[in-house]
């Protein structure tokens, strides 16, 4: 009788909290939810663990069941999904999209490239416990691995909700990455059970906790990415440009770096595995994040050292103006080759094209 009492009390609390501040990180709607903004003290149950030692990650959602995940392959951000059904992006989708800092706001909950999850229970239980009592929700205990991003160490000081302890799952989260899951609602809060998580003594948690027979034991041997500052797309007047280690990519796109991220982690076996078994789409995983455009924060300082171009490329002479000095014939140094106007339309237009397919952001 007086765990239910508490739980009540501390629900009614938590929902009044919450309902005041609603405006800041997604709030847990829309079939897959993000980690919502809440007050220091809800959460942060233990002081993060450094990055070798994240072995899993905590995610809680309502509005779906385990077996609609399975169903669906996975966790995916909205825009990586909306990249899989051909959906077009704006540049500035693309570019806000990319922005760790914007995620964590919450105004890119449309197009947003990662998926939140959290090394702290707690934050995961009441996003589990949903708005309505009398539905219940779902903790997730999902495996670490490369595409996995540490959001406090990577936006530092200028992390909006640190108490939240996110790690950002860069794309998708297929289904044979979960560990496990447990069903979760406001009924099921108790002192003892806040006393427990916040002691590190889960026994009673997992109780209720359902082991997913289709998780791959090869995920064990993997570990988060930890901090990429080059990911936090700070808008264009943030004063972190200005501080280190954010001021070592002034002037760079998000999208770009990105891009480039996942290029460097896409290319492991276990990844490309477990994309083309859980997208009901065969493709290159490589191939789903290939854009990348603009600028943003302040304009960076020309390097004296970087080599010039060749000649005969960007800066060099025009090999068509080149043939026609020659009476229709191509000149040894460009025959066989394209012209540089010819290629340039090509590769823009390519580009252009993988740049709409190849973005990501929470599923629908």
């Amino acid at each position: 009788m007086n765990g239910f009492w508490f739980s009540r009390v501390l629900w009614a609390a938590f929902l009044l909290l919450f309902a005041s501040e609603c405006a800041g990180h997604l709030v847990p709607s829309d079939a897959v939810p993000t980690i919502s903004k809440r007050t220091p003290g809800l959460g942060g149950s233990k002081p993060q663990r450094e990055d070798s030692d994240v072995q899993s990650v905590w995610r809680g959602e309502t509005g779906r069941t385990p077996a609609e995940v399975e169903q669906d392959g996975g966790i995916y951000s909205r825009g990586f999904q909306k990249s899989l059904a051909n959906i077009k992006f704006s540049d500035d989708e693309i570019e806000a999209g990319s922005s760790l800092f914007l995620h964590t706001k919450g105004g890119t909950r449309h197009y947003t490239q990662f998926v939140s999850t959290t090394t702290d229970l707690f934050t995961a239980l009441f996003f589990a416990a949903g708005h309505d009592p009398n539905k219940p929700g779902y903790i997730y205990k999902i495996r670490a691995d490369p595409k996995l991003v540490d959001v406090n160490k990577s936006l530092g000081r200028h992390s909006p909700f640190a108490d939240q302890a996110e790690f950002a799952a860069v794309g998708f989260i297929p289904f044979d990455q979960i560990e496990g899951w447990r069903v979760f609602s406001v009924k099921d809060l108790s002192k003892k059970l806040e006393k427990d998580i916040r002691a590190g003594r889960l026994d009673d948690f997992y109780k209720g906790f359902h082991q997913n027979d289709k998780f791959n034991p090869e995920y064990r041997s993997l570990r988060s990415s930890g901090p990429q500052p080059q990911l936090a797309g700070f808008p264009k007047d943030e004063v972190a440009w200005k501080e280190t280690p954010w001021n070592a990519f002034a002037g760079q796109a998000a999208s770009n770096n990105l891009a480039d991220f996942w290029q460097k982690i896409c290319g492991s076996k276990l990844i490309q595995m477990s994309f083309n078994k859980n997208t009901k789409q065969k493709v290159d995983a490589c191939e789903m994040m290939r854009f990348g455009k603009g600028t943003v924060g302040p304009a960076p300082k020309k390097d004296p050292t970087k080599p010039k171009a060749p000649k005969g490329t960007s800066r060099g002479k025009s090999s068509t103006k080149q043939a026609s000095k020659t009476s229709g014939k191509p000149s040894r140094k460009t025959a066989g080759k394209p012209s540089r106007k010819t290629a340039g339309k090509t590769s823009r237009k390519s580009i252009g094209k993988t740049s709409r397919k190849g973005f990501g952001g929470e599923k629908a």
